[in-house]
């Protein structure tokens, strides 16, 4: 039997590790929404780091508070990049034999996480729906070069629009490696 699942790229917890950031929290609340409308039988939920277990928290019970059942809820534990988190969804979507996914994520990640599934798992029918922030806050990540990236990246929108389009470029690259 084919399934619909709605999904959700991580996109952390603000730089205090309490809460989601805004364009998590709005993405979430966005694919709540339609799974509680019924748009699929299926909400996954790809979580990052080593914070993955609040960021799942916090979007189990932001997706309950909006009516989704827990037992249709899955999670992805602990990706730390695009492509082992499309990696992870692909099993994921084998697992529950879905055919059609529907993609929520925020206007400028659309671009490569899209391309990211088309190139991980071309079987699966996708659909894309994106959601804009009104601003966005740090967020929260264990240590490197990436909190210092994605800083400057929430405080500035160019740089923001020039760090998707990097990663946007590289990700064919990135995904037939892990191939």
């Amino acid at each position: 039997m084919e399934a619909t699942a709605v999904y959700v790229p991580s996109l952390c917890l603000t730089l205090d590790g309490t809460r989601l950031t805004a364009m998590n929290e709005a993405v979430t609340r966005k694919a709540s929404e339609l799974v509680r409308d019924g748009g699929a039988a299926h909400l996954i939920f790809s979580t990052a780091y080593n914070v993955w277990k609040r960021e799942a928290e916090l979007r189990i019970k932001l997706a309950i508070s909006i009516g989704v059942p827990e037992n249709i809820i899955s999670i992805i534990p602990q990706v730390t990049t695009t492509y082992n988190e499309t990696a992870r969804l692909k099993e994921m979507v084998t697992e529950l034999n879905v055919t059609n996914l529907i993609l929520v994520t925020e206007k400028w990640h659309m671009p490569r996480a899209a391309l990211a599934i088309r190139i991980a798992i071309p079987e699966v029918r996708l659909e894309k729906i994106s959601v804009t922030t009104p601003r966005y806050e740090r967020t929260h990540h264990p240590a490197g070069i990436i909190p210092k990236i994605k800083s400057i990246r929430d405080g500035s929108m160019p740089f923001w629009i020039l760090f998707n389009l990097f990663f946007f470029l590289l990700t064919p690259l990135m995904m037939r490696r892990q191939k």
